[in-house]
């Protein structure tokens, strides 16, 4: 939680260069080319080393912001171009409280890297370690990580997963509600 009683989620971001620990939570609006994001969900990062921990860098516009326009990068005059086409929407974030690695060599095993507390899935027993069987019986090999993060975003939905724990299979059912 921060000082402002906003809820923060931290989070951790595995890249080439490591791991940059950040925190997740929303801004009360966000002005981007002419248009206002509303309750947009925005990046907090706590690193002490590699590019997040510059101090010239306010922050990071990604895919959340940008999907709404078409750029076009205008590399001889050094300029980037915005069209607007799509309604500013507010985003969501993971709804369940699970942080998943997909480990090589192909990245179809998914493994619960992070269980955040007061979660959904802390409180209907996930741990550390589960390694993703099915979701809504679904088989985990059919899902790639970006479709497990879109189905963990839709609140009030109960989400029925199978997890490997250890050597046995676990069910677990948990209803997602909005951390942020």
């Amino acid at each position: 939680m921060h000082s402002s009683g906003q809820p923060l989620l931290e989070t951790e971001l595995l890249g080439v260069g490591g791991t940059s620990k950040n925190a997740l939570g929303r801004a009360s609006a966000f002005r981007f080319a002419g248009i206002t994001f509303e309750n947009p969900i925005v990046g907090f990062a706590n690193s002490t080393g590699g590019a997040f921990a510059r101090r010239d860098i306010a922050g990071i516009i990604g895919a959340e912001i940008l999907h709404h326009f078409r750029v076009t990068l205008d590399y001889p005059n050094g300029r980037l171009i915005l069209e607007q086409f799509e309604t500013p929407d507010v985003q969501e974030t993971d709804m369940s409280g699970i942080t998943w690695q997909s480990e090589p060599p192909d990245h179809n095993e998914l493994v619960v890297i992070r269980v955040d507390d007061d979660s959904p899935a802390a409180e209907a027993g996930v741990e550390v370690g589960d390694v993703l069987v099915s979701l809504n019986d679904r088989p985990a090999a059919e899902i790639r990580k970006w479709q497990v993060a879109e189905g963990l975003k839709r609140p009030g939905e109960e989400v029925k997963l199978v997890v490997k724990r250890k050597e046995k299979q676990v069910s677990i059912k948990l209803v997602l509600r909005r951390l942020l």
